[in-house]
Order: structure tokens, then C-alpha cells, then sequence
């Protein structure tokens, strides 16, 4: 499965057995307490793990010592047995247009009164924020905008506008400034305070914002945690199943136990993942080629280079953390608790909107099933994952983690695509070469009377 030769000729240096006679040899020996090793920074062999490297000075790893022949055989015959290797513009004067001349209170103007306009209860800022929101609902009549949330139309108002319009909702002082202006001056009021004299007469207005921005957020996000979840499962099994996969980690294995023979990793039955990111820094004695690169040539005469075809949603799981599926899960959960304790405190008024209540009731019923199953998902199913894919490339379950898992193997992929180009245009060159040098040989071999006939 591995061509030994290649790796050898590659990676390894041969061993020089030197008989110093002189007696400058002697004396430099002599010197230096009689012990001489060569620097490994200088010529050791690589490995799969760089900081441990053979020295050329024991026979066990030599590579032409009579062990390491019968572990070359026996590594051969291991390997075939084993494995085939997204703020408006307040520019525009008018906010909101009716397009009827007919109405009678618009918000681009009072209705026909000469006195002069109130001062606005709200602070300069907080009626900023309010315009800001209107401003979104340009073309529409303010008792429209107000109907949509008497009506619980969260997807007309959209998301983003339920959150603004969360965090614009009056407090207590305000909310009694508002109450107690008389009624037949409220249309000399600026627009922000207009709008928040409407918003609070409506019934359980507050209850009604959070029941639409809950169903919002749990509309947007179950889908996407849905998919997540599947998505992680998936990835997971393709590593777990993939033959191609399989057969590069064990090509991946074999070499290393050939570089790192008469040490202490040169029998390994297996390797971390955390590994594969070190073959792209194991430098061979070529200059530009890599251990990686080695890999991808060995990988291309067994047609397993697409391997990572079998993969196909490792990407996509690898930019997805458990964790914060967990943590979206429970916030939805305890906004979910939460409009339950509001519904449940104000089930005597349910004469008052009956179809809210009914709605709530609905959307509750549903919620809390959802919720609990993904609960199970995001924290027990893939508790149970993350062991078996631990279990399954022999790490340590305690400090596994399967985004790190997916990171590592994509880290990978990538790195293996580019040594496979690198190789294909480093042959390509090499050809180039070759059939310069042949063409260059062939001129200067030519015989006179070659040149005679040619001339």
C-alpha cells in the first residue's frame, strides 16, 4: 500500500558507519569525552511528530539493518491485511402619507386647531427612537401601525421592528404623564407622544409585543437549529463511514510508523487527529515537498483523492457550535416560561381578547413540546455523539469536541487539494525538464554526419 522505496529515498538519510584511524581523529575524540552524536537539528529524520527524530548512530534505526527490514516486511504485511489504505433617513418632513384627503386625523398634520402645540413629555432622544420606528411605516396611517399590534400581525411588523418597538414602550412616569392629558388636546401633541397615547390604550398591549416577538424569534430560529442538529449528525456519521477516509489515515499511519522506526512511536496502532495538522511542517529531503505532499501521491495511484467527496456536509457542521445551539434553546425556553406566567396571571381578562388568548394557549401548547425535544437533541443525543466519534478515532473523551473534530479534518481537506495541485504542477515541470534536457542531449550527441545530411 505504501511505496517504502519512495518514502525512504524521501524522508530518510542513510546510515555512515566511519572508522576515524588518524590520530587527529583520536585526539578530537579524546577531547570530547569519546562521545559524538550529529546535532538532530542538522540531519534527523523526520517524523509525524517533529520533535522526536532517529539519529543515525544505532543500527535498530538504520534502514538498512536486518530489524528494520523484517518491520519493513511486517508493516507491508500488516497493511495489507489491515486496510486498502442585512436607521432610516428622518430627511423625508413627512413620515407617514394616507393618500386620502379625506381623513380626518392623519400624522402628517393635526386636525384643524390654531392653538398652539403642546410641549412633548418625552425627552428629545426617546421621541428620536420613536419617529425612527414610525418612519419604517412611511405610506401608512398611524391608526394602521396601531392596529397591527392591536391585531398581533408579528409578520407584517417583522422582527426587528417588534424588538425596537420592545425596548420604546413607556415606563411608569410616562405612561401617567400620557394618561393624564385631556383627550381634546391630544392631536396638539408631537407624533412620538400620539403614537404611545394609542399604543397603551390598547388591551394587554404589552402581553400582546412579547407573544409577537416570542413567536418571531421561535419561527426564525427552531428551523435553523432543526437543521443544525441534523447537520452536525450527519457530518459525524460521513467521518465515521467514509473507506476513502479510512484508507488515507491509515496510509497516514504506516508512514509514520516508518519514519519514527527504532523510536518510540515506530509501532503506533493509531495516531491523534490533532496529527493530520503536522504533516503539512514534516519537510523531506526535496526541497518544497512535504509530508502532505507525500500523502496526496500515495493517495493518487489508489484513487482515493476524492475522498472528501464522501464528506459532504463536514464544511457546514464545522461552523456550527453545540454550545450555542444550547444556549439559544434555553433562552427560547425561558421566553416561552415566561409568556406562560403572564398568560396564566391574566387568564381572568381572557373575556376582553378571547382570540389571544386562544392563540397563546395554541402556540404554547406546540412550544413547549418543540422546546423539550431539542433540549433532548442539544444536550443528550449530542452528548452520545460526541463519545461515539471520540471513541471511534481513540481520543480522550473528556476534552473531545466535535467542532474542534470537524475544524481539524477540513484543516485537512484544504491542505490536501493544495498538495494535490502542488503535485500535478511539480510533475509538470519536472516533465518540462526532462524533455529539455533530452532535446539538449540529443543536439550535442548528434554526429557530423548527421549534421552534414541536415545542412
Amino acid at each position: 500500500m505504501v511505496d517504502f522505496d519512495k518514502l525512504e529515498d524521501l524522508f530518510c538519510l542513510p546510515c555512515i558507519t566511519q572508522t576515524n584511524n588518524s590520530p587527529n581523529n583520536n585526539n578530537n575524540n579524546n577531547s570530547t569525552g569519546g562521545q559524538q552524536q550529529s546535532s538532530p537539528s542538522n540531519h534527523g529524520v523526520h517524523c509525524l511528530q517533529p520533535q522526536n527524530s532517529c539519529t543515525s548512530s544505532t543500527s535498530n534505526s538504520c534502514p538498512n539493518s536486518p530489524r528494520f527490514s523484517r518491520r519493513c516486511s511486517a508493516t507491508s504485511h500488516n497493511s495489507m491485511n489491515g486496510s486498502n489504505l442585512d436607521t432610516a433617513s428622518l430627511s423625508d418632513q413627512s413620515i407617514f402619507d394616507d393618500g386620502s384627503e379625506q381623513q380626518h386625523h392623519s400624522i402628517d398634520s393635526t386636525t384643524i386647531n390654531f392653538d398652539v402645540p403642546l410641549a412633548p413629555i418625552l425627552d428629545s432622544k426617546r421621541s428620536l427612537n420613536v419617529n425612527i420606528f414610525l418612519k419604517q411605516y412611511k405610506g401608512s396611517g398611524l391608526d394602521e401601525v396601531i392596529n397591527l399590534i392591536a391585531t398581533n400581525d408579528h409578520q407584517r411588523i417583522g422582527l426587528e421592528r417588534l424588538r425596537s418597538l420592545k425596548h420604546l414602550l413607556p415606563d411608569e412616569m410616562e405612561m401617567a404623564a400620557l394618561r393624564q392629558i385631556d383627550p381634546m388636546v391630544r392631536d396638539r401633541l408631537p407624533l412620538a407622544e400620539r403614537f404611545l397615547i394609542k399604543l397603551i390604550a390598547i388591551n394587554q398591549y404589552r402581553l400582546k409585543i412579547d407573544f409577537m416577538l416570542l413567536r418571531e424569534e421561535y419561527d426564525a430560529n427552531i428551523p435553523i437549529i432543526e437543521r443544525s442538529t441534523r447537520c452536525i449528525s450527519e457530518a459525524a456519521e460521513e467521518l465515521m463511514q467514509s473507506d476513502k477516509l479510512r484508507q488515507i489515515l491509515a496510509l497516514v499511519l504506516i508512514s509514520g510508523n516508518f519514519l519514527n522506526f527504532g523510536g518510540y512511536a515506530g509501532d503506533a496502532i493509531g495516531f491523534k487527529i490533532m496529527s493530520l495538522q503536522k504533516l503539512a511542517e514534516i519537510r523531506s529531503n526535496k526541497p518544497g515537498l512535504y509530508m502532505i505532499h507525500y500523502v496526496a501521491m500515495q493517495a493518487e495511484k489508489k484513487d482515493l483523492n476524492s475522498f472528501y467527496d464522501e464528506l459532504p456536509t463536514l464544511i457546514e457542521a464545522s461552523k456550527i457550535s453545540n454550545d450555542n445551539l444550547k444556549a439559544e434553546v434555553k433562552s427560547l425556553s425561558e421566553k416561552i416560561a415566561a409568556i406562560k406566567s403572564k398568560f396564566n396571571m391574566n387568564k381572568s381578562n381572557v373575556d376582553d381578547d378571547q382570540h389571544l388568548y386562544e392563540e397563546i394557549g395554541q402556540f404554547l401548547t406546540i412550544s413547549e413540546h418543540k422546546i423539550n425535544h431539542l433540549q433532548t437533541v442539544t444536550e443528550h443525543d449530542m452528548e452520545k455523539l460526541r463519545k461515539k466519534v471520540a471513541n471511534f478515532f481513540c481520543e480522550d473523551i473528556a476534552q473531545f469536541k466535535l467542532e474542534q473534530c470537524f475544524q481539524i479534518f477540513i484543516a485537512f481537506v484544504q491542505r490536501f487539494k493544495i498538495a494535490v495541485e502542488e503535485n500535478r504542477k511539480r510533475n509538470e515541470n519536472e516533465q518540462k525538464i526532462r524533455a529539455r534536457q533530452q532535446k539538449q542531449q540529443c543536439t550535442e550527441h548528434a554526429s557530423p554526419f548527421t549534421s552534414l545530411i541536415e545542412n
